[in-house]
């Protein structure tokens, strides 16, 4: 094995351990986050520089969820419509008008989704290493939660 295939397999595992961490974080602390997120937010390391901007997307997106109902429903609404299966076209419109006026289909059942979106800023990466190599933060604090009673070291503004 080569010197440069070993450094990317070192890279490569801790890269995975990283993503494990950072998803039992998100699945840990995302819905406190959902509670408390005032719309937009930047994310601010202790020292003040920005490094992302963190919102929630909240959407209604309807499931399927029984196809013989909802099958039933379109032969006796737009019989039409009906192939074998209920046309892709009007399935896609379907969906989204239970999803626009909020009335469900049979068969169909509307659930409200979200997406938490952190889009980073400009220097991120430069200003998290930079921050992580002035000891500024601890790698283990990234992925540990603050306590209950702590504040923020800087405080967050909505932007």
């Amino acid at each position: 094995m080569t010197t440069r295939a070993k450094e990317l397999i070192w890279r490569f595992g801790v890269i995975a351990g990283i993503r494990k961490a950072l998803r039992q974080m998100t699945d840990t602390h995302e819905p406190e986050l959902l509670e408390t997120l005032p719309g937009r937010a930047p994310a601010v390391l202790p020292g003040g520089a920005r490094v992302a901007s963190v919102f929630i997307d909240w959407d209604v997106n309807p499931v399927i969820v029984d196809e013989t109902k909802l099958l039933e429903y379109v032969r006796a609404t737009r019989p039409d419509e009906v192939i074998e299966v209920v046309r892709p076209s009007y399935l896609r419109y379907l969906l989204q008008e239970a999803a626009r006026n909020g009335e469900e289909p049979p068969g169909v059942l509307l659930r409200d989704t979200y997406t938490v979106t952190t889009s980073l800023a400009r220097e991120a990466l430069e200003n998290i290493t930079r921050a992580l190599e002035d000891g500024e933060v601890r790698f283990s604090e990234l992925l540990t939660p603050p306590d209950d009673d702590s504040t923020p070291p800087v405080a967050a503004a909505t932007s």
